[in-house]
């Protein structure tokens, strides 16, 4: 049971649901919701880091913005950091399996069909096991490099747009705690795009929850630097599509 304070007759009451409820003192409506808690259930580690790290994940999912509420009531860098980076390796270590699993697969194939294939069936597991390896040292890099960058020019974007009300250390938990929908990825064929969608979207509402301003400055901040991004790409090949054609027509001319 807890307490709330109706916002219509000023008074306290008790209430063991959420949601929209009946004040018993004056018979308003009134929604009332748990308070957000002080960050993740993965900042505060209570019991095994593997019960923290599924809350989390569940949490993001189910419930963003009661979840970013309680992302922005923490400054800690670190863990989210952690958790980001864990999401990535999760889903390198099964994409790898996935692979040495395909490539073992064909091995067996060509040795069936001929013993003289030997060496060259077991060639491509080799050289997958090899690519795995680097793999598990290059993905937490290329993440963590990942991380710092996009945070930054969404946090830069957000500043130009007015709208970044928080210190960057709370944009960077945004981007490390929507990674979560990365885990999509090991879903053969679509599991790529919904994972990369889902995260877009859960890093919109977590931005606009954190920093508490609009969805339009927020898309226009997530979505900025890959319109100049296409804006720089397409002027690039007009100048080369331009000279192209001028000494087209210089030649012509000239002729």
């Amino acid at each position: 049971m807890k307490v709330y304070r109706c916002p219509h007759c000023n008074e306290q009451f008790q209430s063991e649901s959420e949601g929209v409820v009946q004040c018993p003192n004056c018979d308003s409506e009134v929604r009332v919701s748990e308070p957000p808690q002080d960050g993740a259930p993965w900042d505060h580690g209570e019991g095994s880091w593997v019960n923290a790290y599924i809350s989390t994940i569940k949490l993001s999912f189910s419930r963003p913005t009661y979840f970013f509420s309680s992302v922005a009531r923490s400054a800690d860098m670190g863990k989210p950091f952690v958790f980001a980076i864990i999401n990535a390796a999760i889903v390198a270590v099964i994409v790898a399996a996935y692979q040495i699993g395909f490539q073992t697969f064909l091995a067996g194939a060509q040795v069936a069909a001929s013993v003289e294939s030997l060496v060259s069936a077991l060639s491509g597991p080799v050289a997958t096991l090899v690519g795995v390896l680097i793999m598990l040292v290059v993905v937490p890099l290329l993440t963590s490099i990942g991380l710092f960058i996009s945070s930054g020019i969404y946090h830069l974007c957000l500043m130009l747009l007015g709208a970044a009300t928080k210190p960057f250390v709370h944009s960077f938990r945004v981007v490390c705690y929507s990674s979560g929908p990365q885990l999509l990825q090991v879903v053969p064929i679509a599991g790529g795009m919904i994972a990369g969608i889902w995260q877009l979207v859960l890093t919109i509402m977590g931005l606009k929850t954190v920093h508490e301003t609009t969805y339009g400055k927020v898309v226009i901040a997530v979505f900025l630097p890959m319109l100049l991004c296409c804006g720089f790409l397409v002027m690039f090949f007009a100048v080369i599509a331009g000279g192209i054609v001028g000494s087209i027509l210089s030649g012509v001319a000239g002729g």
